[in-house]
């Protein structure tokens, strides 16, 4: 069973259930090819990689067409300059923090001042996500640079999930 299927089942199945925005990250090449079925399976938003496709204009507005939130996600290498002309289309930019692939990877601090140059560019009322490598030790850190929606993997989902919640939410 292809694993995007699993995933599309995944949102499908609990989509009927709760009325959570979904936010749907598409770590794929091509994924104007996906896009479609994730939203009509539940997502409320998508990411896509600006690395990961040829027409990034094409993606932003077939998610738009639908009434969706549209995102693009940034590898650490790559520089803000990638997607400054596609702002004003966004609902919101993902830096990643780590390099995509693989859960439990260490934060890339020089991220830092990608963040707050895109918060430069952006101003206050657009949100800039992160993900990778989040943990309580350096969440505080992270909003301070100007991050304002925050994916914490790893640092939840672990043997202690209450516990790892708690300590990011600092209760």
């Amino acid at each position: 069973f292809h694993k995007l299927s699993r995933q599309l089942l995944v949102i499908e199945s609990i989509r009927k259930y709760t009325n959570m925005f979904f936010d749907t990250h598409l770590m794929i090449v091509e994924p104007e090819k996906y896009i479609e079925r994730f939203i009509y399976a539940g997502s409320d938003g998508i990411t896509f990689h600006i690395e990961a496709t040829n027409d990034p204009d094409r993606c932003i507005d077939m998610i738009k067409f639908k009434g969706k939130r549209a995102s693009i996600a940034l590898s650490p290498d790559t520089p803000i300059s990638a997607v400054e002309k596609y702002i004003d289309k966004l609902d919101m930019i993902l830096l990643m923090t780590v390099y995509p692939g693989y859960g439990g990877q260490d934060y890339i601090k020089r991220v830092d001042e990608k963040i707050r140059q895109l918060r430069k560019i952006t101003g206050d009322n657009f949100n800039i996500e992160v993900d990778g490598g989040i943990s309580a030790k350096n969440l505080d850190e992270v909003i301070e640079t100007g991050a304002n929606v925050i994916v914490a993997g790893t640092a939840v989902f672990n043997d202690n999930i209450t516990g790892s919640v708690k300590e990011l939410l600092g209760i």
